[in-house]
Formats: C-alpha cells, sequence, structure tokens
C-alpha cells in the first residue's frame, strides 16, 4: 500500500509539473508573438495548413473515421476546412518560426551524439511495436534521412524552449 502510495502521489506531482511547464511555455509563447513581427511567404502559410489538415486525417483515421465522413458531419468541404484551419496554422508556423529564430540567435546547437542517439532509441522503439515487414520498409534511406531532420529539428526547439524558460525565470 505505501509502495502505491509513493507511485501515485509521484505520478500526480509529474503531472504537476508538466500541466504547470507547459502553462508557462504558452505564456512565454504568448508574449513572444505578442512582441514580435513574423513575415513569411503565402506559400509556406499553405503549407502549414496542409500539413495541420494532414494531421487532423490522421488522427481521424486513428479513430476509424476519414476526413470526408469528418467534413460531411459538418456540412462543410475541404476549402471551408482549410479555411477555417487557417488561423491556427499560421499561429503554429509563427511560433514555430520565432523559436527557429531565438535558437538561430542563441546559438544553439544540436551535437550529432545527440541526434544518433535519439534517432537509435527511435528506431529501436518502432521495431519494438512495429511488425517486422512494416520496419523493413521503414529502414530505407529516405526514411531514415527525414527521421534525423526531424529529430534534430525537435533537439533544437527542445534545447530552445529550455533556453526560453531560463530567461524567463
Amino acid at each position: 500500500l505505501e509502495a502505491l502510495q509513493t507511485r501515485v502521489r509521484v505520478s500526480l506531482e509529474e503531472n504537476n509539473l508538466s500541466q504547470y511547464n507547459a502553462s508557462y511555455y504558452e505564456k512565454i509563447m504568448m508574449e513572444l508573438l505578442n512582441q514580435s513581427t513574423v513575415k513569411f511567404p503565402p506559400q509556406m502559410l499553405d503549407r502549414e495548413v496542409g500539413a495541420m489538415v494532414d494531421e487532423i486525417a490522421v488522427r481521424l483515421e486513428q479513430r476509424g473515421l476519414s476526413l470526408e465522413t469528418y467534413l460531411k458531419s459538418r456540412q462543410m468541404d475541404e476549402a471551408a476546412f482549410r479555411a477555417e484551419t487557417r488561423p491556427s496554422a499560421e499561429t503554429r508556423l509563427k511560433r514555430s518560426l520565432i523559436l527557429m529564430e531565438v535558437g538561430r540567435k542563441e546559438k544553439i546547437e544540436v551535437k550529432p551524439d545527440e541526434v544518433q542517439m535519439q534517432t537509435t532509441e527511435t528506431l529501436n522503439q518502432m521495431g519494438r511495436n512495429l511488425p517486422e515487414k512494416e520496419v523493413r520498409k521503414l529502414s530505407n534511406s529516405d526514411f531514415i534521412y527525414q527521421l534525423v531532420g526531424n529529430i534534430t529539428a525537435d533537439l533544437f526547439s527542445q534545447k530552445t524552449v529550455e533556453l526560453l524558460r531560463a530567461i524567463a525565470k
């Protein structure tokens, strides 16, 4: 019983800390957005809208729905859905560009060994969670190249966020 209480307490503390950090980060980003002027080409926003629509489609498919069915239930077409998604995509794009600029100005670096370690960990996890046939499909160089790029970007963002939190404190 004592061990269970300890695990529950630790879990609750970690959850509360995570929620606090997310809220704190959100306040930092809102302040940065309010103080920043961000310019980007319209094509960049179009790509971000497309990426958000694709992400929503994947989440819907995981729940057994298609994007088409979802749109019919909302009585809208894809163009209207893209228009509805546009403000969120613009905010997400601005946040991303601000993070990249802060990281660049602060000379944030991601070391190759960090990328390699994270890539290996990700591939091992995929190997455990996917059938062998699927793992073989993912082992092509294009997938690995994209994975390394995504991991590098994620690590860069994480380091930049940590720096922003430290500066804000």
